[in-house]
């Protein structure tokens, strides 16, 4: 059973899942590029290295949670990366949801030191990783995947092997584009029935009680027509996602013309200076565009 784990990205999802692993009882080191958030977790046990480097260095199995594929190849390859120190036989699970190509080619250079790399996004935002119910997406090496079961059951309630290195990349990809879409969808229709008249509470109520359900209208809907957008996934994020799959899509061409308009819808709302909002602040753009105060 690993025992040392480290943990490189302590944002709004990491700092989470890392403190299910300490709780655990794992030996547990931490970095982030912004040192006071991983002092925090210091004073709840973890040891704070000064660079991924040194985290790879004491860790069997390294958890990485980035913003961006420039970030992941930073940390794993760059300047005191976690490859400088990991050691022959380790293992990095990468959870940030990045370009599938470019997960593949960070892995393929892991393995030339004998460091084996999991792309494993995850299912779930902030509420999940505070409750330590996340689903892992996995691509990679089959036998490392189920030899880091343990590691993964303490940051979550399940996961699934999809293929190769790339793989788990690919259906973070497909679920963020169903969402992105089914929300922009339910902004629409959730404006088109406060334009006329319609109850807003009562709106959501029916939606929710009949075949229009959807996970983004029951997670998403009350909060919607409440103008509350407290960040669980911040719009920036997901207009990073959506511009990812128009850019696999387009190498594997697969024709998405609704994803392209919905990235589009996103891309206005960051326009607006909306990023660091939940991505359901959609809502407003949808409002102003339909002349709703």
């Amino acid at each position: 059973m690993t025992k040392k784990i480290g943990f490189v990205g302590l944002g709004l999802m990491g700092n989470r899942m890392a403190k299910h692993l300490i709780k655990a009882g794992y030996e547990t080191t931490v970095y982030n590029r912004t040192m006071e958030k991983a002092q925090e977790l210091g004073k709840t046990g973890a040891a704070v290295a000064n660079s991924p480097k040194e985290v790879g260095e004491r860790s069997d199995v390294t958890i990485t949670m980035l913003s961006d594929s420039a970030a992941v190849e930073e940390v794993v390859l760059g300047k005191n990366g976690l490859l400088e120190g990991a050691e022959k036989g380790s293992a990095i699970i990468d959870c940030s949801t990045i370009s599938p190509r470019v997960s593949a080619k960070i892995a393929e250079e892991t393995r030339k030191k004998g460091v084996e790399m999991l792309d494993a996004p995850v299912a779930g935002s902030k509420k999940q990783a505070e409750e330590g119910i996340l689903i892992f997406l996995v691509g990679g090496n089959k036998q490392v995947y189920e030899d880091i079961q343990n590691v993964l059951n303490a940051m979550g309630k399940g996961s699934f092997y999809i293929g190769e290195n790339g793989m788990g990349s690919y259906m973070k990809l497909v679920m963020n584009m169903i969402i992105a879409m089914n929300l922009e969808t339910l902004a629409e229709g959730l404006a088109f029935g406060m334009k006329a008249g319609i109850d807003p509470k009562l709106m959501v109520e029916i939606i929710n009680s009949t075949g229009a359900k959807s996970g983004g209208s029951e997670a998403k809907g009350k909060s919607m027509i409440e103008s509350n957008y407290d960040t669980a996934f911040a719009l920036n994020l997901m207009c990073k996602d959506i511009g990812l799959v128009k850019e696999e899509t387009r190498n594997l061409n697969v024709p998405t013309p609704s994803a392209s308009i919905v990235h589009e819808i996103y891309t206005a709302a960051k326009a607006k200076g909306k990023g660091e909002q939940d991505y359901s602040v959609i809502m407003e753009l949808i409002k102003e565009l339909a002349g709703i105060k």
